[in-house]
């Protein structure tokens, strides 16, 4: 296990890559636009990588079939995410902008939540949805943790994501006042 709080370069993120026995890696933020050595890190299993404004593609992180837990933030650069359906194994995802600033990113859609029914925690916050469709996540059936941002998209469907059998937490359930009005 491996947990940086302060900048990393490029040269540092790769060293780290080359740590194969490592389960689980956090990085708070980082100047690294090229993140493909994570291809390196197959026994990973919880990997937050935090204010990656400059990574230019999330492809390499399909490779990482082991992964359960991934937290991405303020990836400037990406707005395509349905690469990551691929990880099946996956159960805890959390896709963000710079909550701090606020720093939105934009992301096409969320299509990608369609072949994700394994997922139990999704967050999704400062964010600019450019196809302003939220129903994919009525797809996620196993989901107990959900927060999504409080927008009158998700507003016109919270009577329907809130009847979600297994859903237990989040600011869908904890605050229903954000999405009410």
């Amino acid at each position: 296990e491996l947990s940086f709080g302060t900048m990393m370069p490029q040269e540092l993120f790769e060293a780290v890559c080359s740590q194969q026995n490592l389960r689980k890696l956090h990085i708070k933020w980082g100047s690294y636009s090229d993140i493909s050595k994570i291809v390196n890190l197959d026994k990973l299993e919880y990997l937050h990588i935090g204010s990656g404004a400059r990574v230019q593609s999330i492809k390499p992180l399909t490779h990482l079939k082991k992964l359960v837990a991934l937290s991405i933030e303020n990836f400037q650069k990406i707005d395509d995410y349905s690469v990551l359906a691929s990880l099946e194994k996956l159960e805890s995802l959390s896709i963000e902008g710079d909550g701090y600033g606020p720093r939105y990113i934009h992301v096409k859609s969320l299509d990608f939540l369609n072949d994700m029914n394994q997922l139990r925690f999704f967050r999704f916050l400062t964010i600019r949805l450019k196809r302003k469709d939220y129903t994919p996540v009525l797809r996620l059936k196993n989901i107990e943790h959900l927060t999504l941002e409080p927008c009158k998209e998700v507003k016109a469907l919270y009577s329907n994501i809130v009847k979600l059998d297994n859903l237990k937490y989040g600011l869908l359930v904890e605050r229903p006042e954000l999405y009410k009005n």
